[in-house]
């Protein structure tokens, strides 16, 4: 069975280096403080704004939409935060490594 080819990744014949690991940290940290933020304004907002109904159906819904919304946005932010320490993570990595030079083929 023949699999189709894939057309290549643009980047991914460039090496791997500590600053490339460190630039994609500083993206991935910056997404992070920037989603913590908008999550701490959002739980904020949620709690000072309670829903108000005398109906059952209604304040389980708002409690089962809420509980989604703040726990799809932490979700987001602990793999951004994940993210940005597996990069600094691999940054360090590629430092202490001694660089390897490619073996010549006789």
């Amino acid at each position: 069975m023949n699999q189709p080819s894939l057309p290549p990744i643009d980047g991914a014949d460039k090496p791997l280096t500590p600053l490339r690991s460190l630039t994609g940290a500083a993206i991935a940290g910056g997404m992070t403080t920037l989603l913590y933020r908008l999550t701490t304004s959002v739980v904020q907002s949620l709690m000072t704004h309670p829903t108000v109904s005398h109906s059952t159906i209604v304040m389980n819904l708002s409690a089962a939409v809420r509980t989604l919304v703040i726990g799809g946005m932490t979700m987001g932010t602990g793999i951004f935060g994940l993210v940005t320490i597996g990069l600094v993570a691999l940054a360090v990595k590629l430092a202490l490594q001694p660089a390897s030079s490619p073996k010549s083929e006789t």
